[in-house]
């Protein structure tokens, strides 16, 4: 176990630190830590995002590595690089580019631990998916956030399954308990109407449609 005096090194790896979900779950996750056990480093894939000054105001250390495209090889070294320097005790990776880039960056490193994020079913194509499954043994624990992603990981995916756990997105609830209702007359919508609200990208992987329906 981690001491008082010496407390571990973490590396969280993501793609990008834009404001979407898998970003702000990593931020919740990081400056939640106790810190007198376990000592978080962030390194994201692009350049930097909008949410890098929220890790910085939790004195989280945020280095964006600045790739511009999908196909840049040249950050696993780069990522490389960051982890032997850093050198972490674990590292976890969040979204696909650094899923792949930090597994392979942190074994490369010496890195002990490896877990990977996989927070969607890739139904759309399947060269990701096979990709995950060639790359597999360089992980220790896939961590998806629904049993549906848990199930198709394994089922589709041909990850293995003594490998894949499912740990759910936190929600803090007192955040949002006594939040007050919005005044939606600014938007042209009158009082006591009943209101849908969809937060998230309009893409046939988020199916919009299925909550109208």
């Amino acid at each position: 176990m981690p001491s008082q005096s010496s407390p571990v090194r973490l590396a969280f790896c993501i793609t990008d630190l834009d404001a979407g979900g898998a970003e702000q779950a990593l931020l919740e996750i990081v400056r939640r830590l106790d810190r007198s056990r376990w000592d978080p480093a962030v390194v994201c894939l692009s350049g930097p995002g909008d949410l890098v000054p929220e890790f910085e105001s939790a004195h989280i250390p945020v280095t964006c590595l600045g790739a511009k495209r999908v196909a840049d090889v040249l950050v696993v070294q780069r990522l490389f690089r960051e982890l032997r320097s850093w050198s972490p005790r674990l590292v976890q990776t969040f979204l696909f580019h650094a899923n792949i880039a930090g597994r392979i960056a942190a074994r490369l490193a010496g890195v002990s631990k490896v877990v990977s994020g996989i927070r969607v079913a890739e139904r759309r194509s399947r060269w990701p998916l096979r990709l995950d499954r060639a790359s597999g043994f360089l992980v220790d624990v896939n961590v998806c956030v629904s049993q549906a992603v848990a199930d198709f990981s394994v089922a589709q995916a041909g990850l293995r399954p003594e490998k894949v756990r499912v740990i759910r997105n936190g929600v803090d609830f007192y955040r949002f308990a006594s939040a007050a209702a919005r005044d939606l007359t600014e938007f042209q919508i009158p009082p006591g109407s009943s209101v849908l609200l969809f937060v998230g990208r309009l893409d046939s992987q988020k199916d919009p449609q299925m909550l109208l329906e």
